[in-house]
């Protein structure tokens, strides 16, 4: 391979001294595929790995020939692992992990919408396989350290270790982080941290990998359709109509079972009204789903459990805090109990729904998180 002029190993954040041997989790695209390759190239001892967590066909009953399995953890993907292993010419692992995905993260998901609440599958995935799991395996390969593609940074070596946002504002991963246990960040390497997404891309061709034009990936890996569809087939528990209600109770029509809804929900409700209504509350006690205005769904203060720190909490208490990947970061002061933490945004924040995770940071840096348990007020 070309020598490629980019001053990577500066930008990403703290990386070992080459010789050390990486355990890269490659999904076939093209993120992790380039740090599989920038980590090569750079003189690391890279084997990489592939959890095979999700059978498609077996998710639907039967194989329709039409149409070829996709996602991360796909048997397609792992064909493409397998051109991209070859081509960098560096040793290849496949895990079953399907029955680990199921308990930690399939499960859940269905659980979750069966009782009202809103998860973040990938969190789970991450915290509990990725950097749970496979980093068990890399125990056993001998490998020091684990690498993939996201994008955020880490910065500082050993227990002195930071986990900062990546330098892409539109790819930056560190979100989806906020579960990683402590002791697996010492041991993670994130190569990408400091490019953006067209360098990546770039940074593919020039590595002639044979995935350098392959499409995004879908947001959750496991659900080709709709999730909905999804949660049906699996036959677990939120279908039973139930009634539209407003805040106060009082009854507006009849809904089609708790999973098809999440608070904030415009769409798809039936209900004819003067103005715009959106789902505010779920509650899964009486099967009832809320309907209100646009500003019922903000809200100020929520409680979080299964808390999680990269690093120690904040001594004022004050944090920046995410409810999904696709909020801003909005300043709050933290209260912290044993086992669980209360927020109290300065401003009121849209849609917060138990179930999420939640991201906390002080500037770039991510602190840690945990589940969104309960709306306060």
């Amino acid at each position: 391979m070309n020598a490629i002029p980019l001053p990577w190993q500066e930008r990403c954040g703290w990386l070992p001294a080459a010789g050390a041997k990486v355990l890269v989790a490659l999904s076939g695209g093209v993120d992790s595929a380039v740090s599989a390759a920038l980590l090569h190239q750079a003189g690391y001892r890279v084997v990489a790995a592939t959890m095979k967590t999700w059978d498609e066909y077996r998710d639907r009953g039967a194989i329709d020939p039409r149409r070829a399995e996709r996602g991360c953890c796909s048997m397609a993907a792992v064909d493409d692992c397998l051109r991209i292993t070859e081509r960098l010419g560096i040793p290849y692992h496949l895990y079953d992990f399907q029955a680990e995905f199921r308990t930690a993260v399939i499960d859940r998901f269905v659980r979750d919408y069966a009782t009202g609440r809103t998860p973040s599958p990938c969190v789970p995935c991450n915290g509990e396989l990725k950097f749970g799991h496979l980093l068990a395996e890399a125990d056993r390969l001998g490998c020091d350290f684990i690498a993939t593609g996201h994008y955020a940074r880490r910065v500082g070596a050993g227990d002195e270790a930071a986990l900062l946002r990546g330098v892409d504002p539109d790819r930056d991963q560190a979100y989806f982080l906020a579960t990683l246990p402590r002791a697996a960040l010492e041991r993670s390497l994130f190569p990408l941290g400091g490019l953006v997404k067209r360098e990546t891309r770039d940074l593919a061709a020039s590595f002639a990998l044979p995935v350098a034009t392959k499409a995004e990936s879908r947001e959750i890996c496991f659900v080709d359709d709709d999730y909905r569809a999804f949660l049906a087939r699996t036959g677990g528990g939120g279908g039973s109509p139930g009634t539209f209600v407003d805040r106060e109770g009082h009854p507006l029509g009849t809904h089609g079972g708790l999973r098809n809804y999440t608070i904030g929900q415009r769409r798809g409700l039936g209900i004819a009204a003067g103005a715009p209504r959106y789902v505010t509350e779920l509650r899964a006690d009486s099967n009832e789903v809320v309907i209100g205005p646009e500003a019922d769904l903000y809200r100020r203060e929520i409680e979080i459990t299964d808390p999680n720190w990269l690093t120690d909490p904040p001594p004022d208490g004050r944090v920046r805090a995410q409810i999904r990947s696709t909020h801003r970061a909005a300043p709050a002061s933290l209260t912290a109990t044993a086992d669980r933490l209360y927020l109290r945004f300065d401003d009121p924040v849209r849609a917060p729904a138990p179930g999420q995770t939640v991201a906390l940071f002080a500037a770039d840096r991510l602190l840690g998180g945990g589940t969104l348990e309960r709306v306060i007020d």
